[in-house]
């Protein structure tokens, strides 16, 4: 039997990463231990791999990221070369930190991996010493969702050993059950529990949830839970919720709820678990004085993930009342920037701060219900963007400090060689608006945003303010992901808008500092030339239509015509031609091509390229013909050259060319050429089958597209 065991969990490796249960460690051998190079090019053996007798003591020695593998499993041979250049990478942060990567092979340590309840392969978890106990515990699993990467697994260690050391791994639960009065109580944004009459505190917002499984199998026995078939990563899941549910407590109350025993109840939220392999849903309920209560969670279901998000949600929904004095309280506000690089130090906030301006003697109820909406906005950016309001009339003088700062900040650009100053003009032409409207200011960023409120009905339009507020996201300079790649390429975008891409290394703090001073210098300084430009455009405008009615008037025109003339619209752009700047790591520029239209591979720390957001355009060449790198005064020239080729010299702007058309087609992607013969594949199938039918037929049976500001 216990060959027949082998056999089977040998095979299914073969095919799937979701095996049956291992067999026993002692019928089959362990495969043998593999070695890595460190950077002298020295062969540096991996730990060996852990079995039953050694588990439990190195567990509880130190916080321990173990994967589970079988050696016949092809998810686990592709993946082995990753896990291998991870340790080496790794190995010398992991011993100052006091942290270990370590391996269990199931085939030869069955039984540990039946206790362990490895349901798939491979399987990353993390361990690590309880400080209570003592003992090894199991502190969660590696995100299923989340890509494999090494440097996805180094963030993953190093988030990991943060938490661990501010004793945040190691909170208890403190998630609840409730009953159907409370749940529905919570689901309509009513208090779960009484309140006395003199209670004014507002209802608590909850995070709860919802799994497909039962009570009985939640409990399980001895304290352990024994989820079943369909929810085989629950186990896991279980471990990161209970410790999502103790860190939060201070913000949300937490409850889980058991599908399989409630399911009208599940059915009527539309979380009907009716697939093969199933996971948890998480859902936050606020108060309904918030103006919506109910919002799913769609991002990894990871710890880190989860709690970001839903702090995220839980400060923007207070709708805090901030002012002038405030600002830097709540974000890195700055009335003035340093003529030069700042020392980086990770992690970076990059927050964006999306601001409900309005007149406090003049507010409306029905002004304010426009604040859901914005919080839906905000809520689906994948920044740290976060909702706010004020009515401090402060703010507008910030504004002013802003664009006083701006040129002088541009100025200072080494090698600078325009000189700038500010225009009153420009900036009243710019922050034009009524109020109540919304503003954004940004993290580290003299550049800021208003909503062009004319009417009160612009202002209470969901479908304008989301829009706005999508193409106004992003931060001065963030790293480009897979998780935010979208948010930055838009196939649909038609506002003439650029990506800067710069490629840097992470790792290299002093390179870091200089880098993002150059985006943050040559972001400023675009920004205010395409100003200039656009206001320039549009005072053109208004000086040919007043020459025209001036014209009209002259010539003795019938009232009508003059009206006519007088009322013609003379468009605003100055929402056109923008350009947003990140910035990829060199570790991450072969994963990242291959979810692109561009290849990123043969990039360079230090090289720097503009991209259409529609992905259709590439410029890496600067006005002198080389390889475009970070210099804040080169990429300016090559964005002035393609916003208009007269606001350049005309040798760079001929310089300045298209360096490639990005597109899938290209016929030097194996990508391209495997999706080609899926294609043909399908088509010949649905052919065959379409014949097939007619034999037995005739045979047997007989809220951001850009919208224009108008004076």
């Amino acid at each position: 039997m216990k060959l027949l065991a082998v056999a089977a969990a040998v095979l299914l490796s073969l095919v799937a990463a979701e095996p049956a249960p291992p067999p026993a460690a002692a019928d089959v051998a362990a495969a043998p231990v593999a070695s890595a190079a460190n950077a002298e090019g020295q062969e540096v053996p991996l730990p060996e791999y852990l079995t039953s007798e050694t588990f439990e003591a190195a567990i509880a020695s130190r916080l321990s990221l173990v994967e589970f593998f079988s050696p016949y499993c092809h998810h686990c041979t592709a993946f082995a070369p990753t896990w291998e250049a991870t340790y080496r990478e790794f190995r010398e942060e992991m011993e100052r930190l006091g942290i270990q990567m370590r391996q269990v092979d199931c085939v030869s340590q069955g039984d540990l991996c039946v206790q362990q309840d490895i349901n798939g392969y491979p399987s990353i978890r993390l361990y690590g010493p309880d400080p209570e106990t003592k003992q090894g515990r199991n502190f969660g699993q590696f995100p299923r969702t989340i890509e494999k990467t090494s440097e996805n697994i180094k963030t993953f260690m190093r988030d990991s050993y943060a938490e661990f050391n501010d004793g945040a791994l190691t909170i208890s639960s403190a998630s609840r059950k409730l009953s159907n009065e409370e749940l529905a109580n919570i689901i309509a944004g009513e208090p779960a529990f009484p309140k006395a009459d003199d209670d004014n505190t507002p209802p608590d917002s909850w995070l709860v949830s919802f799994w497909p499984a039962s009570e009985a199998q939640w409990e399980g026995k001895d304290g352990h839970p024994e989820f079943g078939q369909k929810c085989m990563d629950c186990n896991d899941y279980k471990v990161m919720w209970d410790r999502v549910s103790g860190q939060i407590q201070s913000y949300y109350k937490t409850a889980h709820v058991m599908c399989d025993d409630h399911k009208e109840l599940c059915d009527s939220l539309d979380l009907k678990f009716e697939g093969r392999y199933e996971n948890p849903e998480i859902v936050v309920f606020l108060p309904k004085q918030v103006g919506k209560v109910r919002w799913d969670y769609k991002g990894h279901l990871g710890s880190k993930s989860l709690k970001d998000w839903a702090m995220r949600l839980w400060e923007s929904s207070r709708y805090e009342k901030i002012t002038y004095g405030g600002l830097p309280d709540v974000m890195r506000h700055e009335f003035e920037l340093p003529p030069g690089p700042v020392p980086y130090s990770p992690p970076l906030k990059n927050q964006v701060s999306v601001i409900y301006y309005f007149d406090g003697d003049k507010q409306s109820p029905e002004d304010e219900t426009i604040m859901s909406y914005a919080l839906e906005a905000v809520m689906k950016s994948p920044f740290n963007v976060y909702l706010y309001k004020s009515k401090h009339i402060k703010l507008e003088t910030a504004m002013v400090q802003q664009s006083d700062a701006l040129p002088k900040f541009i100025n200072a650009i080494p090698g600078q060689d325009r000189k700038y100053k500010y225009d009153r003009a420009l900036h009243v032409a710019s922050t034009f608006t009524s109020k109540p409207t919304f503003l954004i200011f940004k993290d580290d960023s003299l550049m800021f945003d208003v909503f062009p409120a004319f009417a009160p009905e612009d202002v209470r339009d969901p479908v304008k303010v989301g829009q706005w507020i999508q193409q106004h996201q992003f931060p001065l300079h963030d790293e480009l992901t897979n998780d935010n790649r979208r948010t930055y390429f838009n196939r649909s975008d038609d506002t003439n808008s650029k990506v800067v891409l710069t490629v840097v290394d992470l790792n290299d703090h002093d390179h870091m500092s200089k880098a993002l001073y150059n985006m943050s210098a040559a972001a400023h300084e675009y920004h205010l030339n395409r100003q200039q430009y656009w206001f320039g455009e549009v005072e053109s405008q208004r000086a040919k239509k007043h020459d025209k009615v001036d014209k009209l008037i002259d010539q003795g025109a019938d009232h009508g015509a003059v009206v006519k003339a007088m009322m013609e619209e003379v468009p605003h752009y100055f929402d056109r031609d923008e350009a947003v700047f990140a910035y990829v790591d060199v570790n991450k520029l072969d994963n990242l091509s291959k979810k692109l239209k561009f290849d990123l591979t043969n990039y360079k720390v230090g090289d720097t390229l503009v991209v259409s957001r529609n992905q259709k355009q590439v410029w890496n060449t600067d006005g002198d013909g080389n390889a475009l790198s970070s210099d804040p005064l080169r990429v300016r020239d090559v964005l002035l050259s393609l916003l208009d080729p007269s606001l350049v010299s005309p040798e760079v702007s001929a310089k300045v060319k298209v360096s490639s058309v990005a597109s899938r087609g290209s016929s030097n992607s194996p990508y391209v050429a495997f999706a080609a013969f899926g294609v043909v594949a399908v088509a010949v199938y649905g052919y065959l089958r379409v014949r097939r039918g007619r034999r037995r037929q005739t045979t047997g049976m007989g809220i951001l597209g850009n919208f224009e500001k108008k004076d």
